[in-house]
């Protein structure tokens, strides 16, 4: 997902609090990666924050009729009697909620729960809430709030969506172009369902989950740093034609570098990866300074300094990406998007 140039100062993700609502709370402490252990008893008290950098959830706000996407593990030797809700700041609003109950045996090791919470109104200043009346110890781990379509993110955070396709590729394996096909109509549909009329196939599947109105997808990427597999290129020509033939608006983005695009190998816009230390990311401040004007343009899908003087996040390694993104303003004829690739890093699960 990237965010358009023009919006990278206007932006801002803000962070949905979980907070726990118990009873009584007597510790929440971090006892590995982010995983938080409540200690619980029925006696009521005030509710406390569990600590923000615990689970990574952001967010923009809470939309009447929306499903959100509620994820979390869990992990207790005692039965198990909870409540999940979305509710306003101050927690006396409940917009949607949902029960989890279990017995001891049941969350005995650690289990994926998965639920959608549909909103029953609006609200722009929300959180995720969870509360219960039973004593005893539960764990919870990556915990997640999420839009139930990635389509839904980008629309309520004001991202241009850039789906980036399975075009039959893996690190080790690839599809051959005799037996694409199969993958050619899956990615041909799955645009129907992002941007088609509720009146046809893959269309009315979207509307009947509650988005009848298209999505903006406009970019599709063809696989990730793949340009050198064997069939990439044949392959890729065969998505293009499909998408193209449907759709003549859609840019799609080729793996490959901007020298082997030609009308034989057509692309609309070209990926570019940059990785590096703080001191070369000021020196690529400079990048496409030279770069042909005409032709299709860069879409910088993951830029990030890295290394060591990078660490968890520094003044000089904030400068340098600043400088960089100043670069890519400056040649916005040939740059068309950037995206940073640690946006929705959890600093507490980072390898």
């Amino acid at each position: 997902m990237a965010v358009p140039r023009g919006s990278l100062d206007r932006r801002l993700f803000r962070m949905l609090g979980l907070v726990c609502a118990l009873y009584q709370i007597f510790f929440v402490r971090s006892t590995e990666a982010q995983t938080a252990q409540l200690n619980v008893d029925a006696s009521p008290q005030n509710i406390q924050m569990i600590p923000e950098n615990m689970f990574g959830i952001f967010f923009e706000n809470i939309e009447e009729a929306k499903v959100y996407k509620v994820s979390m593990y869990i992990r207790s030797s005692d039965s198990v009697d909870l409540t999940a809700s979305l509710t306003s700041s101050d927690g006396l609003r409940n917009l949607a909620s949902h029960t989890i109950i279990a017995d001891s045996e049941d969350f005995k090791e650690w289990t994926k729960v998965e639920f959608d919470l549909q909103s029953s109104e609006s609200y722009s200043n929300s959180r995720l809430q969870l509360t219960t009346s039973k004593s005893g110890i539960v764990w919870f781990d990556q915990v997640s709030l999420m839009p139930s379509d990635t389509y839904m993110l980008a629309e309520d955070i004001g991202a241009s969506p850039v789906w980036v396709v399975n075009d039959g590729a893996s690190q080790n394996e690839q599809i051959p172009p005799a037996t694409i096909a199969a993958f050619v109509k899956d990615v041909v549909d799955g645009i129907e369902f992002a941007r088609g009329d509720p009146g046809t196939p893959w269309g009315s599947v979207r509307a009947a989950m509650g988005h009848p109105e298209p999505f903006q997808l406009n970019y599709i990427s063809m696989g990730n740093q793949e340009c050198s597999m064997r069939y990439y290129k044949e392959n890729y020509r065969k998505f293009y034609s499909a998408i193209k033939a449907s759709y003549p608006d859609i840019k799609i983005i080729s793996s490959c570098d901007r020298s082997t695009i030609s009308p034989i190998e057509p692309a609309d816009l070209y990926d570019v990866h940059v990785y590096t230390s703080s001191g070369d990311m000021f020196s690529k401040s400079s990048m496409f300074d030279s770069t042909p004007r005409g032709g299709p343009k860069a879409i910088v899908s993951e830029y990030a300094v890295t290394g060591n003087d990078a660490g968890r996040g520094t003044l000089v390694a904030a400068l340098a990406e600043a400088a960089f993104l100043i670069g890519l303003e400056r040649n916005s004829d040939v740059v068309e998007m950037a995206s940073c690739a640690p946006l929705f890093v959890n600093d507490n699960d980072r390898r």
